[in-house]
């Protein structure tokens, strides 16, 4: 979609109407990161919006992988691996 403009455009026009595009998982993400954070599950100086966008940039990247090698799913342990190496600071 990225080196073809026209269709990203009609994409984004398409899904705008529903709150919808590529933004909003890392948002939902980084919002419960920090209702944990303001509950004290997450440390104070953790960064809920770049651990969201860490975490879903590292998902898509393995989806891409996947796709690369003609594979359908990503390995449950590479799933926990990613997660795991992210919230383990938090």
């Amino acid at each position: 979609m990225i080196w073809k403009p026209p269709g990203t455009l009609r994409l984004r026009d398409s899904l705008a109407p529903h709150g919808a595009g590529p933004d909003v998982p890392v948002a939902v993400i980084a919002d419960y990161l920090a209702a944990e954070q303001r509950l004290g599950r997450i440390a104070p100086a953790a960064d809920p919006a770049a651990v969201a966008a860490l975490l879903v940039g590292a998902c898509f990247h393995q989806a891409f992988l996947a796709h690369f090698r003609g594979e359908t799913d990503i390995p449950r342990a590479a799933a926990d691996a990613l997660v795991s190496a992210l919230t383990a600071p938090l």
